[in-house]
């Protein structure tokens, strides 16, 4: 298929979406002609009521970016009522695009003075109910705590995200544990494909020494002025948080340690912003949540990192220089609560690993 035919099947594609949408509001409000909008942050499709007095944008299940995109298309055009239409979404379901979740971080949010959600079955829209963040709380476990100790003695930072127990060097997931026929193991490498590969290319070799090879390879490679290369392009948000946590006084915190993703990550090479909780300088709970690269969705994942914490923890926002775009920044100041946003250095991997 040419470049001409797949760009005409896009067009072809957004325009559907765009009738689509179209035949959802007339379903449910009585409204004017509403327009297609375009700009910074804005989502596909979105349609304002001429003034701007509300809004609408059609969102597909899964889709990364989905609420801080329609919040800046909203606060770029103005929109008083903003509502946002998962189409074929189940409430609630799987995904960081549900419809419960978006219910949920939209909350967090005084402008534009008003959002709703909605979730389009079999043509109909149903308000989604907002639900409280699932806490991801790790289960005492003497046998993963041994392999936790294994982890430390070479060098690897444990952590259990929704009851898995993996090892990071730098940010970056090199080992974890996993259930098999002849019972628990460690499982080395840096994602599925290669702890595959490792167990049949190097079927003898020791856990010490397996741990020891990639742990020395991956602080090869996350390291200022190497070649682009996978193991220092991926989780790069995560690279951020560990050279975060061990200057936690960069976001004015005594101590830090991470929290697990709120939702279980399926893809290493998929961004998604990284936290880490502790005590600031005053004694009061921090949550430190760390992006890289223009990131619209940091701000309302960092919402709701703020209310897993429970209370009113002081929330930080760290992301490299230039990263801090005036959409993420417009965001920020949108959020019902306040919440700071910090820059380090463009070269962060040199300038923070000294």
């Amino acid at each position: 298929m040419s470049d001409r035919q797949l760009g005409l099947d896009e067009s072809r594609r957004a325009s559907l979406r765009q009738a689509k949408l179209m035949a959802f509001i007339r379903s449910r409000w009585e409204v004017a002609d509403p327009a297609p909008t375009s700009g910074i942050g804005a989502p596909r499709p979105a349609l304002a009521e001429p003034g701007g007095q509300r809004g609408w944008v059609l969102v597909d299940p899964g889709t990364p970016g989905a609420m801080g995109g329609a919040l800046t298309w909203g606060l770029r055009h103005s929109v008083h009522h903003l509502h946002l239409l998962l189409d074929d979404a189940a409430v609630p379901g799987p995904g960081d695009a549900d419809a419960a979740v978006l219910a949920r971080r939209a909350g967090a949010f005084r402008h534009p003075a008003q959002v709703w959600v909605w979730a389009a079955q079999r043509q109909q829209l149903e308000a989604a109910e907002a639900l409280p963040v699932a806490v991801d709380t790790a289960v005492a476990d003497p046998e993963r705590e041994r392999y936790a100790d294994l982890m430390r003695a070479h060098g690897i930072d444990p952590v259990v995200e929704h009851g898995v127990l993996i090892g990071e060097v730098l940010g970056l997931e090199v080992a974890r544990l996993a259930s098999g026929p002849d019972g628990s193991g460690l499982a080395i490498g840096v994602g599925h494909h290669d702890r595959e590969a490792r167990a049949q290319m190097r079927p003898g070799q020791s856990v010490a020494a397996g741990l020891d090879e990639v742990v020395a390879l991956v602080r090869q490679w996350r390291a200022p002025g190497t070649e682009r290369h996978p193991a220092n392009t991926l989780a790069r948000e995560r690279w951020l948080r560990s050279l975060v946590m061990g200057r936690p006084a960069l976001v004015g915190a005594r101590w830090l340690d991470p929290l697990p993703a709120l939702l279980p990550r399926g893809d290493l090479r998929r961004s998604v912003p990284a936290a880490a909780s502790g005590e600031g300088a005053d004694g009061r709970p921090v949550v430190v949540v760390c992006s890289t690269g223009v990131d619209l969705d940091v701000v309302p994942v960092a919402a709701d990192y703020r209310n897993a914490a429970g209370g009113s923890p002081r929330l930080v926002i760290v992301v490299p220089e230039g990263d801090d775009v005036r959409a993420t920044r417009d965001l920020v100041d949108a959020l019902a609560a306040p919440a700071e946003l910090r820059t380090v250095p463009r070269d962060w991997p040199a300038t923070l690993s000294v």
